[in-house]
């Protein structure tokens, strides 16, 4: 289970990418803070792929179950016109 970053946090990982490009940082917390973050960001971020991948792979099944209900009706709409 990946633990969320606190409220004040969130956005950390995003700011340090920045400032990363800008300077160095010069409080040892925020370092570490920073490095404690990246591997739950990292997970969070394959958790989400793997949910839209799930997603995509439910979305397609739905849409082939309607297709066949569609031949399914069709199948029986003939049967009962002959």
């Amino acid at each position: 289970m990946t633990t969320a970053l606190p409220p004040k946090l969130q956005h950390l990982p995003k700011m340090l990418s920045i400032e990363g490009r800008c300077h160095p940082l010069a409080d040892g917390r925020v370092r570490r803070i920073a490095e404690e973050a990246i591997p739950q960001v990292q997970k969070s971020v394959g958790a989400d792929r793997t949910l839209q991948q799930i997603r995509r792979e439910l979305d397609q099944m739905e849409q082939e179950n309607q297709d066949l209900k569609s031949c399914l009706a069709l199948l029986e709409a003939q049967k009962d016109a002959a």
